[in-house]
């Protein structure tokens, strides 16, 4: 009713929020652990031999992103946490920003 309104009203915008190592990991996890779970019985069963792997090699692949992910935001600002865009804008400029932005909205479905 009315009282939820006034709630989400007054509600504080985290959408200038900041990201940290922890905030960073805890994304990663969740966007490829989850999803590559549901996954994962099947490809066993459908290639035992290949799956081993691929699942080493996908590991790998997303360790060497998140690495490489912490490095950038390093260069761009030991100090203080930096957001996606910031890191994109960083590498590529105004397209870099965009290609985040587009790539966060893309991967939010």
């Amino acid at each position: 009713g009315m009282e939820d309104r006034k709630s989400l009203r007054a509600a504080p915008s985290n959408a200038s929020a900041k990201v940290s190592n922890a905030r960073i990991f805890t994304m990663m996890i969740r966007a490829f652990v989850g999803p590559g779970c549901l996954a994962l019985p099947h490809s066993w069963r459908s290639g035992l031999a290949v799956a081993p792997s691929l699942t080493v090699l996908v590991g790998f692949l997303v360790y060497q992103t998140m690495v490489m992910l912490v490095q950038c935001r390093d260069k761009i600002s030991p100090v203080n946490e930096v957001d996606y865009e910031e890191v994109g804008g960083a590498a590529l400029g105004q397209l870099g920003r965009r290609l985040v932005q587009t790539a966060t909205l893309a991967f939010q479905f």
